[in-house]
């Protein structure tokens, strides 16, 4: 068996590296036709109160963006994914660790992966926000599944969120937010 240096090695490792590198720059090549989402259109259906701006597979799974109006999710942590906020319009009430705050149209916030955050609508039905998710993770799936268990776009009982919410990668740590929270 021929001896290999570490000339040779350190060359072939870096090809391995470099074609490495080409491979992954090639699956995460940029969209190049523009997505065009109208008012009120949805990339995904869900059945229930959430429009898709963008899914998770228009941006080959880095992220996906929802338009969310006034369903307030209990206090819940993402295992895999950071979930960023702006306000569209309204106002919202939000809890980021231990800190709450409200934000109006224009406002935004990030709810870093694994810490505990929650939101709330303060101005009516007509609030709304778009919501990224980074990396999508499987919130398409989740969405799905909680539009199917709403009734009147209402959350079902908190124990039966909280199963549905860790199959799909999220942990159930407290109740939702309330309007008199920020009072």
């Amino acid at each position: 068996m021929p001896h290999i240096g570490r000339r040779e090695l350190l060359e072939a490792s870096l090809a391995i590296a470099g074609m490495s590198s080409l491979s992954r720059s090639a699956q995460s090549k940029p969209q190049r036709e523009p997505i065009i989402a109208l008012p009120g259109q949805t990339r995904v259906e869900t059945g229930g109160p959430f429009v898709f701006k963008l899914a998770s597979a228009d941006t080959g799974g880095r992220y996906s963006i929802i338009e969310s109006g006034t369903v307030a999710p209990g206090l819940h942590r993402h295992l895999h994914q950071d979930e960023w906020f702006y306000v569209v319009q309204g106002e919202f009430g939000f809890q980021v660790g231990s800190q709450r705050f409200k934000l109006g149209a224009g406002g935004s916030v990030l709810g870093p992966q694994e810490v505990p955050h929650a939101f709330v609508g303060l101005a009516g039905p007509s609030s709304k926000l778009l919501i990224m998710y980074e990396p999508a993770g499987m919130m398409e799936a989740l969405f799905k599944e909680l539009s199917g268990l709403m009734v009147n776009n209402k959350l079902p009982a908190a124990d039966l969120v909280a199963a549905v919410n860790l199959k799909h990668g999220l942990e159930s740590v407290g109740p939702p937010l309330s309007a008199d929270d920020f009072k």
